[in-house]
This record gives structure tokens, C-alpha cells and sequence, in this order.
């Protein structure tokens, strides 16, 4: 079974709060914010990785290797603003319906789960990502582009 969950310091918020025009903010602005870990967990292997990123940038990544999956592309990738670091290649086999999860950087970690276990829990990452970042971030309630950033 595998898990994505993250962290963001409190401090990071108020950084972001005070630093951003939130309400205003595109897509690629969007992007700048919410420095913090990713944590993806093997709970089988009891095994984890942590990716630091911006979260909601990494957590619409995630959502779009989901979406390039679901059209037909078998190798997809999420990368890191900085390119060097945190850098994930997802692979889909299609007869056996597993998805490998690589870290390409350092090869770290390979994890290899069912390509539905990945896509729930991506959608379950993003769902808490849109109702907890309104509540961190209240001026994103007004942000359009925040508003559709995950819409399926």
C-alpha cells in the first residue's frame, strides 16, 4: 500500500503569506510557494522517502502523472523546481498493472505498486492538499487558479 503525505513548518506559511499577494497569484506563481517534504510511503516494505519541494507544485505534478498514465503514456516523470534533486520516474507496466516508482538522482528508492493503489492515493494527496492549504492559506479560497489547480 503506498502513502503520500508532507509537511510544511509554520514558518514557512507565514513566509509565503507575507511575501505573496495569494489572491493573485497564476499557476506559475502558485509554484513558489509551500517549500516543505513530500513523504511517500511503502507501507509494505515499511520503507519511506521524502522528497523537499515545493509541495503544491510537486503535488500538481503528481496529479499530472496520473493524468499522462490515464491517456496512454507508460513512462512519466515529476521533477523538482531546482532539476537536481527529488526527481521521480514512474513507469507503468501495463500487463501486470503495476507502476515502478524510481528516484532518479541518487536511485534511492524503487517502489513498484498497483497502478490503482498509486492513482488513489495521488487523488487522496491532492484532495487534502486543496481543503488543508485553504486553511493555512485563506487567501487561496479566492484564487482562482489555486481553485482549479487539481480539478479532474
Amino acid at each position: 500500500m503506498i502513502n503520500i503525505d508532507y509537511s510544511l513548518k509554520p514558518s514557512t506559511v507565514q513566509k509565503d503569506r507575507s511575501a505573496f499577494d495569494l489572491r493573485s497569484l497564476d499557476e506559475i506563481g502558485l509554484r513558489r510557494i509551500s517549500r516543505g517534504r513530500i513523504f511517500i510511503f511503502d507501507d509494505k516494505q515499511r520503507a519511506y522517502f521524502v522528497i523537499e519541494s515545493q509541495v503544491l507544485d510537486y503535488a500538481k505534478q503528481l496529479a499530472g502523472v496520473i493524468f499522462e498514465c490515464d491517456r496512454g503514456n507508460r513512462e512519466t516523470f515529476a521533477v523538482s523546481p531546482d532539476f537536481f534533486s527529488n526527481n521521480l520516474r514512474f513507469r507503468l507496466e501495463q500487463q501486470s498493472g503495476e507502476i515502478e516508482i524510481y528516484e532518479v538522482n541518487g536511485g534511492n528508492f524503487c517502489f513498484n505498486f498497483k497502478y490503482k493503489q498509486v492513482k488513489d492515493a495521488i487523488q487522496r494527496f491532492c484532495d487534502g492538499i486543496r481543503e488543508e492549504f485553504q486553511s493555512y492559506y485563506p487567501e487561496l479560497k479566492d484564487n482562482t487558479a489555486f481553485l482549479r489547480l487539481f480539478t479532474r
